[in-house]
């Protein structure tokens, strides 16, 4: 099955993985926002697939102060909606166990 999804109209993505993970599912998606808070939420069903392919597209975008072009991730410690997770997780462990899986 292939969805897009938005995180608006077309849906929220961690609902929709949530829902849909059974074990040994086999997972592709392309992003270029990764949360390791959002990981954190799903990361018991995560653990579940059989199979994934995670692209995260590269921000090509130089710094205004050089022409730094290294591939950055928004968001991989959350926006402000994840404020509240930031606050409470010790980021370093999640992290970790982000990188691990």
């Amino acid at each position: 099955m292939t969805k897009l999804l938005d995180n608006r109209s077309q849906g929220r993505v961690g609902e929709e993985l949530w829902s849909h993970i059974t074990d040994g599912s086999r997972l592709s998606i392309l992003t270029r926002a990764f949360s390791i808070c959002a990981y954190l939420e799903l990361e018991s069903r995560l653990k579940r697939i059989g199979e994934l392919r995670l692209l995260l597209s590269h921000n090509d975008q130089p710094t205004s102060r050089s022409n730094d072009t290294r591939c950055s991730v928004p968001g991989l410690v959350g926006g402000e909606g994840d404020r509240r997770f930031r606050n409470s997780l010790q980021l370093t462990y999640v992290a970790r166990a982000c990188a691990g899986w």
